[in-house]
């Protein structure tokens, strides 16, 4: 019990630490002390500082990724689904999205750990959209342009909305709504 409180411990201030400091700034020691635990247990535990960040990932992006893995056979509800898990990872840990995108283009380390998982996860998507084009429910246009369309507003809403102060509450229904208007496909 007290490796595990160590490590949700260390995965939490990983990621505090992440957001106010970025990965490079988010040193091992900085970590095990605001984890309230010893250096030597966050090595212990976790071996090195990207292997804890790469188990916090996973931990950050579980929902995410779960709402990806098979179409429930309603489209308004994957969307839904898609747009809620989206918001919510953002909105939950934007500060860690802000730190890490600008190292992620200099850091050889998080590009190997986190290139597989957002080429993997960019796939899962796509292959939502691809889905409910073949089933007839959504326009013929690539799964690219559809996934970037419905994604991209969503993103600019959580990384920069909180900037704009006063942006009112995301209505998802609403949002999916718009989205669908003139791109899904209606059977008379």
């Amino acid at each position: 019990m007290e490796e595990a409180s160590s490590k949700d411990k260390l995965i939490r201030a990983s990621l505090e630490l992440i957001a106010e400091l970025g990965f490079r700034g988010a040193t091992t020691r900085k970590i095990a002390e605001r984890a309230g635990v010893n250096e030597v247990t966050l090595f212990r535990l976790f071996g090195t500082k990207l292997a804890l960040f790469a188990e916090a990932f996973l931990a950050i992006t579980r929902g995410f990724r779960e709402g990806l893995e098979h179409p429930s056979g309603n489209l308004e509800t994957d969307l839904h689904n898609l747009a809620t898990n989206y918001s919510q990872l953002f909105a939950l840990h934007r500060g860690v999205v802000i730190r890490i995108l600008p190292e992620l283009s200099q850091n050889q380390s998080l590009q190997t750990l986190l290139g597989p998982f957002l080429k993997r996860t960019s796939s899962q998507v796509f292959a939502l959209f691809k889905h409910y084009e073949e089933t007839g429910e959504l326009i013929k246009d690539d799964p690219k342009n559809l996934a970037l369309a419905f994604l991209g507003p969503l993103a600019a809403r959580v990384l920069i909305g909180p900037a704009l102060d006063k942006l009112p509450a995301l209505d998802v229904k609403e949002y999916v709504r718009q989205f669908l208007d003139g791109r899904r496909i209606t059977r008379g």
